[in-house]
């Protein structure tokens, strides 16, 4: 009787455990947003042998710096305007690049980072060509800066 119980219970363990393992995608950037700009001189002094571009101020009511590292040298950070798609995706406006940052380098720019629709988008294009986005906003629910598996914090 145990060997059937068994036999039952251990195909359906498998099946749960596959069906709620998460599925990491591998990190392609690091981030972190300075509120008002506190402590962003102090934190690009202390990282070493990383090259960031010059900052890029989005307009003069920009409060929040925040600072993209590419995680493979071989990758670039670009700054795009944002749009919704049909599907209501946020997506990069290829016909608005806002700032880049050479190949290898970190960005430094400036925006108002909202807790509803975004207004930039950041995109690192790795060695292969492969694109990866995200955009920067804080939660409406607790304020805390929004990243995931590809883009994470420092």
């Amino acid at each position: 009787m145990l060997k059937k119980i068994a036999s039952k219970l251990v195909p359906i363990l498998i099946i749960l455990a596959l069906a709620v393992a998460p599925s990491f995608a591998e990190p392609v950037a690091k981030v972190k947003d300075f509120p008002g700009g506190e402590g962003v001189a102090e934190f690009l002094e202390n990282l070493e042998g990383v090259e960031i571009a010059a900052a890029y101020v989005q307009n003069e009511y920009s409060d929040t710096a925040i600072v993209v590292i590419p995680l493979s040298e071989g990758s670039t950070v670009e700054l795009y305007g944002a749009l919704l798609n049909e599907e209501y995706e946020i997506i990069p406006d290829r016909e608005d690049m806002i700032a880049n940052a050479p190949t290898g380098w970190g960005l430094r720019f400036w925006c108002i980072v909202p807790e509803g629709m975004p207004n930039v988008v950041v995109m690192v294009t790795d060695a292969d060509g492969n694109e990866y986005t995200w955009y920067p906003f804080y939660s409406g629910e607790d304020g805390s800066f929004i990243t995931d598996e590809e883009f994470i914090p420092f």
